[in-house]
């Protein structure tokens, strides 16, 4: 999901009533996959989404901090927040500000790929590395991806939307040989998507490991 469909303008009534007001908006979602001993070991998946109003009241000598939060990204949802907080936002035209955003699109969504296409991805992983190097005795594998999209408006006309995707693959070996253990890691990361695993070849950050 992205919050590249937000309507501002359902928003920016509530930030009214105080010095300053202040909405924010997040969904976010990750999955992680650990391999070792030859074997998936752990998948994890996460789905995280909400919204959050803050507002600054002055006085003669201090600042009030209003603060609530909701998991849904429903507009009816920051109302009901609202009203609890200040009480009901004043009816009338809505404005609507300029957008600042930053968007970054991967050349191939992990989220599109196969969960079945990732644990292939790590088991010929473990299969090269063990039959290319007969001295290894472990390898540990750890692949995560994350998706974040946020947006935030202000009482001030401010609104900012940013999406990002992430991906990381870890690839750790230990190694023995004449009784000697030896340890090595090699981390492929970035702010890409599928397409770093062809960016950076992860047979070529195995065998460096």
């Amino acid at each position: 999901m992205s919050l590249g469909g937000v309507r501002p303008e359902d928003f920016t009534p509530l930030l009214a009533g105080a010095d300053y007001g202040e909405l924010y908006l997040e969904h976010s979602e990750s999955q992680a996959i650990h391999f070792e001993d030859s074997r998936v070991s752990d998948v994890a998946a996460s789905l995280d989404r909400g919204l959050a109003l803050r507002y600054l009241r002055r006085s003669s000598n201090s600042v009030e901090t209003l603060f609530g939060s909701d998991s849904s990204l429903d507009p009816a949802a920051a109302r009901r927040l609202r009203q609890g907080l200040l009480g009901p936002a004043q009816e009338g035209p809505a404005a609507r500000p300029a957008l600042t955003a930053r968007v970054s699109i991967p050349a191939q969504d992990p989220r599109a790929v196969p969960l079945e296409d990732k644990i292939s991805l790590l088991t010929l992983l473990d299969k090269t590395v063990r039959a290319e190097f007969p001295h290894i005795r472990q390898v540990s594998l750890s692949y995560k991806e994350h998706h974040k999209s946020w947006a935030l408006l202000n009482s001030e006309g401010a609104f900012r939307r940013e999406e990002r995707v992430g991906l990381v693959l870890a690839i750790s070996v230990v190694a023995e040989k004449d009784g000697l253990l030896q340890s090595g890691l090699s981390i492929i990361g970035g702010l890409k998507g599928r397409e770093l695993l062809t960016d950076f070849n992860p047979f070529s950050a195995a065998r460096e490991a």
